[in-house]
């Protein structure tokens, strides 16, 4: 079985590749073209109308990516900011602590801030500073902890919940990562130890089954032999056997 964050990256390629080779080439009713022809006509114009020409090419591409990335809003303690039970902290997140949407209201509330999270690793977020308008990696504030995925995460959280383990923190959850990561390595290795030895014994079969098809297509012939069965003979056991060994000149009384 795959390990759930490879499971996301595969799917996350074939959707990629559905809609690239699949959906923007097949004809699409509503508009009578493919969505790619579609494209090209408006970015080269047709005899209709004018096209809007290339787009410039895309200076900062991470921001580009975590534009599109799925967000939550937290406001920001002294410890940083907890999402799905994990805390996160940098430095850049000092001036926010206990923001307040407008100090002079009453009651004041406290401002909440975007953060973008990939969910192929959760690992790290990242603050849209509003001051200097850019984004900001926020790691682990435990920086010790592994790397993970949101379906690992979300998988965890469902078998904690199972085991009616209700109040979870950051501990729990990486204690049972690393429960779950022993399974899958110690599930690998046993994977690949039966491979080995379904290999080993495929081979040995394939080298008994050459060595009896060797010895059925060299079938023995007979062996002749001039010695002749007669009665009239009487035969002396076998240690007084000379020269002749079937005595056909000697005759007994």
């Amino acid at each position: 079985m795959l390990a759930p964050k490879w499971c996301g990256l595969i799917h996350h390629n074939l959707q990629a590749t559905y809609i690239v080779s699949v959906y923007h080439q097949k004809l699409h009713s509503g508009i009578g073209m493919t969505p790619f022809a579609k494209y090209m006509h408006g970015i080269i114009g047709n005899d209709q109308q004018i096209g809007i020409g290339q787009s410039d090419p895309i200076e900062n591409e991470l921001k580009l990516k975590l534009d599109f990335m799925p967000f939550v809003e937290r406001t920001v303690q002294r410890y940083g900011v907890q999402i799905d039970h994990i805390n996160y902290y940098h430095d850049v997140l000092r001036k926010w602590v206990h923001a307040y949407e407008d100090p002079n209201a009453r009651p004041r509330i406290l401002r909440k801030f975007a953060f973008k999270q990939d969910p192929r690793d959760i690992s790290a977020i990242y603050f849209w500073e509003p001051d200097l308008e850019q984004y900001f990696m926020i790691p682990y504030r435990n920086t010790g902890h592994p790397a993970m995925t949101i379906w690992e995460h979300k998988r965890i959280i469902r078998d904690l919940n199972a085991q009616g383990i209700m109040t979870v923190n950051e501990d729990i959850i990486f204690d049972a990562y690393d429960r779950l990561k022993r399974i899958e390595d110690n599930a690998a290795t046993l994977t690949a130890v039966a491979k080995r030895q379904r290999n080993r014994a495929r081979k040995q079969q394939a080298v008994k089954k050459s060595v009896r098809n060797q010895f059925s297509e060299e079938e023995p012939e007979p062996v002749e032999t001039e010695f002749k069965y007669d009665p009239t003979i009487i035969y002396l056991p076998f240690e007084d056997l000379e020269h002749d060994p079937f005595n056909r000149n000697k005759s007994y009384s």
